[in-house]
């Protein structure tokens, strides 16, 4: 079973961190979907995506 959970925006724990933000919108054929009431993605029409993420600073 999938399960889908809002995870927190990961926070930067030192100063060598660097915080970085990728926001993307793909158009393929999966994406262009009928709405259907099972289809996690298609609750917002058109699939869009993010991540987030922390670089740490390896010394």
């Amino acid at each position: 079973m999938i399960e889908f959970a809002e995870q927190p925006e990961p926070a930067l724990q030192s100063a060598d961190d660097v915080k970085i933000k990728v926001i993307y919108s793909t158009i393929g054929i999966q994406d262009l979907r009928l709405k259907r009431q099972w289809d996690f993605y298609s609750k917002e029409g058109i699939a869009g995506y993010e991540m987030a993420g922390i670089i740490v600073a390896v010394l």
